[in-house]
C-alpha cells in the first residue's frame, strides 16, 4: 500500500521475505517500510518530477501531472520548463486562464535568463487570445516573431561562418 505524506513524499509498506540481513526470522511477519522523501535542496529532483509528469500527461492523468509539476516548481522555481509543461497540463484540463498564467511565468523566467522560448510565446498567444486578452496575445506573437527572426539570423550567420571555414 502507498501512503502519501502531504508535501513530504510517500511510503510503501509490504510484507517481505522472512529473511533479514541473512538471518531467518523465527516468527511473525516481517514488514518492509520504504520511504521516498522530497528534499528541497535536491534540485535534480525537479527534473525527475517533470519527467514523470510528462509521462502521466501522455497517459491522460492531468491532475496527477499538475501536482508533480507544482512540486517541481517549488523545488526549482527558476526552471521555466516546469511552467511550460504546467501550461500544457492546464490547457489539456480546459483551464486556459491557468495555462496563460503558467505560460507567462515561463516566458518571464526565460526573459530573465536570456533563454527565450518561441513555443512558450506562441502558446501564451493562443491562450491569451482564447480568454479574450488580445493585447497580451498580440504582444506574445510579436515577441515570438522577433525571436524567430533572431534565430534565423543566427542560423544564417552560423552557416556563413561554416562556409568561410570550409573555403580556407
Amino acid at each position: 500500500k502507498v501512503i502519501e505524506v502531504a508535501g513530504t513524499g510517500c511510503a510503501v509498506c509490504h510484507a517481505g521475505s522472512l529473511w533479514h540481513a541473512g538471518a531467518h526470522t523465527s516468527a511473525g511477519v516481517r514488514y518492509i517500510l520504504v520511504l521516498f522523501l522530497h528534499h528541497a535542496q535536491y534540485v535534480d529532483h525537479s527534473t525527475r518530477l517533470q519527467t514523470r509528469a510528462i509521462s502521466l500527461l501522455q497517459q491522460g492523468q492531468t491532475e496527477r501531472a499538475a501536482v508533480l509539476l507544482e512540486a517541481a516548481i517549488t523545488l526549482n522555481p527558476s526552471d521555466s520548463e516546469n511552467r511550460v509543461q504546467l501550461a500544457t497540463v492546464r490547457r489539456r484540463q480546459g483551464d486556459r486562464v491557468g495555462a496563460a498564467a503558467a505560460g507567462c511565468e515561463a516566458v518571464a523566467l526565460g526573459v530573465a535568463a536570456n533563454d527565450l522560448n518561441f513555443d512558450a510565446l506562441y502558446n501564451v498567444c493562443c491562450d491569451e487570445s482564447e480568454i479574450g486578452n488580445h493585447l497580451k496575445a498580440a504582444d506574445a506573437v510579436a515577441e515570438a516573431i522577433r525571436i524567430g527572426e533572431l534565430s534565423c539570423e543566427a542560423a544564417v550567420a552560423s552557416d556563413k561562418r561554416a562556409a568561410a571555414l570550409l573555403r580556407h
